[in-house]
């Protein structure tokens, strides 16, 4: 396997980038979304985003909808739908709790 490594001489993957704190990539749009697509033998599968308006979204590519938003104005959650309403707001019409551990 041949790797590009950024901030390290060996890489162990195919892209690596190592730094001695915080490390982050960037990528950048002057218009519309700036994203990842995250692909199975050349077919898009999922994506994730800054879409327009600043909100983060992962997209479910394979049935075209998106899977979960985030408003960037209040952190509301929705989940199936790109206007939550509240800090958690689903399209669905039931979904299961998970209780938090106390």
């Amino acid at each position: 396997m041949i790797g590009l490594g950024i901030g390290t001489p060996g890489p162990l993957a195919q892209l690596e980038v190592s730094g001695p704190s915080i490390v982050r990539a960037r990528v950048n749009s002057d218009g519309g979304n700036a994203g990842l697509s995250l692909t199975l033998n050349s077919i898009p599968k999922w994506s994730v985003a800054t879409v327009t308006g600043g909100a983060f979204q992962i997209y479910n590519d394979v049935i075209s909808q998106n899977a979960l938003q985030i408003d960037p104005d209040n952190n509301n959650v929705g989940i199936g739908t790109t206007s939550p309403t509240s800090l958690s707001c689903t399209s669905m019409s039931q979904v299961p709790l998970i209780p938090s551990a106390q």
